[in-house]
Formats: structure tokens, sequence, C-alpha cells
């Protein structure tokens, strides 16, 4: 009798946890919505990760530039960094 008691409140909460699993992701599932997460978290660090090498190539290059117009007057060493930009 315990036993009958037992496996129809298990039932019951397997099926509110099922339907409520549905109707947070649409009918999806969360196995469905885990995968498309992890999908979209690895665009992002990769996006991140290309945009973060640009940031660091354009801050190299202003700190080239910056020593070249500190320079003015000096051809010698405009002559060198010139050559070490490119």
């Amino acid at each position: 009798m315990i036993d009958n008691l037992h496996k129809k409140v298990e039932k019951n909460i397997d099926g509110i946890v099922f339907n409520l699993n549905l109707k947070l992701t649409n009918g999806k599932g969360l196995d469905f919505v885990s995968q498309d997460w992890d999908a979209i978290s690895d665009y992002d660090d990769t996006f991140l990760d290309a945009f973060n090498r640009e940031y660091g190539v354009q801050e190299i290059e202003d700190l080239y530039q910056s020593g070249l117009e500190s320079l003015t007057g000096n051809l010698p060493a405009q002559a060198r960094l010139n050559k070490l930009m490119n």
C-alpha cells in the first residue's frame, strides 16, 4: 500500500517536472536549451578572443605611431621604427 502511494507520488512529481521543463523551454527541453546555450557561449568566446586580439594589435599600432611622432627630427630612428612596424 505504501509502495503504491510512493509510486503515485513519484509519477505525479515526474509529470510536474516534465511539464514544467516543456513550459520553461517552449517545448524544446532542457537538453536542447543546454546545448543551445553552450553553442552561444562558444561563439561569444570566439568573438571576444578575436575582438581582444584586434584591440591588442590596435594598441601596438598606436604605440608605434606615438613613438614615430616623438622622434620628430630623428630620421634614422624613425626609419628603424618604421622598419619594425612593417
